[in-house]
């Protein structure tokens, strides 16, 4: 199943405190919610790594298969703490490491060592990936061996 990531999921990562210290750490006036921002920027990169493969075929535009929703939000959460010089707690770098994990997970689905699920139907594929192959023909040959007796 492919799906949007949520602010919901990424509650799962760290806690509403932190969430909201963040978030209170880096909101100006007239600035926006960095959060949204830098989910949509790791969903957008996720699916880049995905459609580097031609054999996988893209699901709805900003959703994720399933299996790489942790992935997803193991970068979000980095992604939104450096936002304010990694004021995300974490002390023996796990939340670090797991978003390396995850960067190298997203490399594996790009070289086809991981396998994603397709979409759920035809509907869902929407964005398929074009990226083109090379093609080698046989050439035309204009003298042959009939046509050219005697030279």
């Amino acid at each position: 199943m492919w799906r949007q990531i949520t602010e919901s999921d990424l509650l799962e990562a760290i806690s509403s405190s932190e969430l909201e210290a963040l978030r209170q750490a880096v909101l100006g006036d007239g600035q926006g919610d960095p959060v949204a921002a830098h989910l949509n920027s790791v969903v957008d990169e996720a699916r880049g790594y995905i459609a580097a493969n031609r054999e996988n075929v893209l699901g709805p535009e900003g959703t994720v298969p399933e299996r790489l929703v942790r992935a997803v939000i193991d970068i979000a959460v980095i992604r939104v703490g450096s936002r304010v010089a990694g004021l995300i707690f974490d002390d023996e770098d796990i939340r670090r490491d797991a978003a390396k994990n995850a960067l190298r997970l997203l490399e594996r689905v790009s070289d086809g060592k991981f396998a994603i699920e397709k979409p759920a139907s035809a509907a869902d594929t929407s964005q398929q990936n074009t990226m083109v192959g090379p093609s080698i023909q046989k050439p035309y040959r204009l003298f042959t061996d009939r046509t050219q007796d005697g030279i």
